[in-house]
């Protein structure tokens, strides 16, 4: 197959799309190599899909920070130069801060390198050309603006999203929508944008908990593949099938822990005339009613 990738790819990055990146060059013939800046326990990407590349033959170069990309004498992409890392400090994400090991640049070889390290909104239709925008931007080039109210420098422009917070899920932008709209009635209805006295900043104590009294962990079930191996590394079929009835059953009765939603660990069981009444929840645990 001529796709024009050439015969080696390195993909750099360590989140979703640089998966897929891979796992597609895989499809189109290629001898995939994934770079990534810190370990394996520290990439975004979702396990699943970490595993699935590996069964597909993709190779991982961890703890590798790209240096610049190497040109041949036509000025084509022909590898990559990286120096090795070791985990330092956390930083203030929370994971180890990857420091280089001195003296360990080398050179990988490649016909096609592909970055998938992240992406930034595109602030340049705010700003026309030999004029100033009072709209501040971050050192992330995402819009700064009051965390509490998303109110920008402009005072009738507010911001949301991605834009606000950068690459993010699908939730937070909605909950930014909410919170944008909130913000918007007040400064239409009054000119004052007022900061709710009990926003919530982090997440709830009595949500975190590890275990559960009286409740054993089950394990998720995992999902069907459609093809084999081989077959599914040749095409673009889906990989994935779905899990039958009696699994989707067995799924919805596992705890998810969502914050003792349907579990109250200090709720105590009341004896009654003919014992104690229990309710079972999506845990398939009995607690006292």
């Amino acid at each position: 197959m001529r796709t024009g990738i050439g015969e080696r790819v390195i993909v750099i990055g360590g989140g979703n799309t640089a998966i897929d990146s891979a796992r597609t060059s895989v499809r189109l013939g290629a001898d995939v190599t994934l770079m990534y800046r810190r370990s394996r326990e520290e990439m975004p990407a979702n396990p699943e899909e970490i595993e699935g590349a590996e069964q597909e033959g993709v190779k991982f170069l961890f703890l590798a920070q790209p240096v610049e990309v190497v040109l041949d004498a036509q000025g084509r992409a022909c590898g990559v130069k990286y120096a090795r890392m070791q985990l330092g400090e956390a930083d203030a994400s929370g994971r180890r801060r990857p420091e280089p090991v001195p003296g360990s640049e080398t050179v990988l070889q490649a016909d096609t390198v592909l970055a998938a390290i992240g992406q930034k909104p595109a602030l340049d239709c705010l700003y026309e050309e030999d004029e100033e925008c009072p709209l501040e931007a971050t050192r992330w080039r995402t819009l700064a603006a009051n965390p509490d109210t998303l109110q920008t420098a402009i005072p009738y422009v507010f911001t949301g999203g991605d834009m606000f917070t950068g690459p993010n899920l699908v939730i937070a932008a909605i909950g930014g929508g909410r919170k944008a709209a909130r913000s918007i009635h007040h400064y239409l209805s009054s000119g004052q944008v007022p900061v709710q006295p009990d926003l919530l900043h982090g997440l709830l104590d009595y949500t975190l908990f590890k275990d559960v009294e009286n409740v054993d962990p089950k394990r998720r079930t995992a999902m069907p593949y459609i093809c084999n191996l081989d077959e599914r590394t040749q095409c673009f079929d889906e990989v994935e099938g779905t899990i039958t009835e009696a699994e989707a059953i067995y799924e919805a009765n596992r705890c998810l822990r969502c914050g003792l939603t349907c579990y109250d660990r200090d709720y105590p069981v009341q004896e009654k005339a003919s014992g104690p009444l229990l309710t079972s929840g999506a845990d398939g645990t009995a607690r006292g009613k």
